[in-house]
């Protein structure tokens, strides 16, 4: 989710710190259509668009490997 593609995109909440191999969710809000997300190494699970938050959420699994990883 580059912010110079989609200047309109908001994460009202995002971990800071995940252990290997779990999962968590990515609430993503955005006034427009759902954005095109690039999210490898992490496994998308599922996701739904959440009319009381007014979001996209992404349930996610974070790579078995530890590092650093970017999410766009």
């Amino acid at each position: 989710m580059s912010p110079t593609q989609t200047p309109d995109l908001r994460l009202p909440w995002a971990p800071r710190l995940l252990l290997a191999g779990r999962s968590f969710r990515l609430p993503v809000q955005t006034p427009g259509p759902e954005p095109e997300v690039h999210i490898a190494p992490f496994q998308l699970v599922d996701r739904r668009f959440s009319a009381r938050d007014n979001a996209f959420m992404y349930y996610l699994r974070a790579p078995r490997e530890s590092g650093d990883y970017p999410l766009s």
